[in-house]
């Protein structure tokens, strides 16, 4: 993944601050002069009116100052969705075997991902769905769980030692993310910890990040990966010739698409054992949840009965139904930008 920044008053902000927070929070600010944005204050329960219309929100400051903020044209949830809160997963969770998804799975949410906003909006009678679908990331850090990167297609994962596959390939490293996350669990170590091996490129070992990536050869990897040498290099070569005619598709476990190779090769053919490859440790974390609130076409909350309730909105990954069980990556992006202008639209003519 790549975080160029943005530019903010004729100035680049780079990497994720500029990206995620410099324009947006820049676009609020000048976008209205009374607008006020308060951090470290936790929104904790929905204000109502008699008639049940949605009023304003109770929060409180991170020093125990309780706040109370009207809203007189309504209320927009955008709170995010709850895969950091790994209790509310398991608990709603109906899709993954409950052997596999267990308490201690890391995540690559922040701890701000809890999913309060679902449970406030359900506090004053709103209706959720597909909250038994929590999208894995197959590409997690082992000791953090946040979102290590992809590097694309042409990778290779390999079971670790201590399992019945040990050094061997299980899975179509091209598939989809719920396919790789059940493959780890299956064929991976404890928490489905799996070893992807890739070409070094350009990298060196300067690049080694301890305890999650490694450049290094063929031979330091065996050594590393406590795995037998000339299981991983066949494992390999038997991949690379794939690719090179073109025939992943008859692999003992086929693969849809590669364009490189992992390995390094001499002149003559002969794979070069000095050659450097890039091994990184993973394994599945908790990432995206497709399920949450009820909402209509203009993001109004719905209710049991499937009626609006009225001054409450939502937008992003708060809500649900926008990308069934299963998320492509990226449509997120796209999904929060288009919801969010829809509810600001729909609040501001009262829809």
């Amino acid at each position: 993944n790549s975080f160029d920044g943005g530019m903010v008053s004729g100035e680049k902000i780079e990497g994720r601050w500029g990206t995620y927070f410099a324009v947006p929070l820049n676009t609020i600010m000048n976008a209205n002069e009374k607008n006020t944005i308060m951090t470290r204050t936790k929104a904790t329960e929905l204000i109502t009116d008699e008639e049940g219309r949605v009023t304003g929100v109770k929060a409180v400051k991170y020093d125990g100052t309780e706040v109370e903020i009207t809203a007189n044209m309504g209320v927009i949830l955008a709170t995010g969705g709850y895969a950091y809160n790994r209790e509310m997963v398991i608990e709603t969770n109906d899709y993954w075997d409950k052997d596999d998804l267990k308490p201690d799975i890391l995540s690559t949410n922040r701890p701000l991902s809890m999913g309060e906003g679902i449970i406030m909006a359900q506090q004053v009678g709103a209706a959720t769905k597909g909250m038994d679908f929590t999208q894995l990331m197959p590409l997690g850090w082992v000791d953090t769980g946040h979102l290590a990167g992809g590097t694309g297609e042409n990778v290779i994962y390999i079971s670790p030692a201590g399992t019945s596959n040990a050094g061997k390939r299980y899975v179509d490293e091209s598939a989809e993310r719920d396919v790789l996350c059940q493959g780890a669990f299956d064929y991976g170590g404890e928490k489905g910890l799996f070893v992807e091996i890739s070409n070094a490129g350009n990298r060196t070992k300067e690049n080694n990040v301890e305890g999650r990536l490694y450049i290094c050869t063929l031979k330091e990897a065996a050594e590393m990966l406590e795995l037998d040498e000339e299981t991983i290099k066949n494992t390999i070569i038997e991949y690379d010739d794939a690719v090179r005619t073109d025939t992943l598709h008859e692999l003992d476990v086929p693969k849809s698409a590669a364009t490189a190779l992992i390995g390094n090769y001499n002149e003559d053919g002969s794979f070069n054992e000095e050659g450097l490859l890039a091994v990184r440790y993973l394994a599945p974390s908790t990432h995206h949840t497709m399920g949450g609130l009820v909402v209509d076409t203009s993001r109004r909350v719905l209710d049991k009965d499937g009626k609006p309730i009225e001054g409450l909105y939502a937008a992003g990954e708060v809500t649900a139904g926008f990308f069934a069980g299963n998320r492509l990556g990226g449509n997120a992006v796209a999904e929060i930008i288009v919801s969010g202008r829809i509810a600001g639209e729909s609040v501001t003519k009262n829809k």
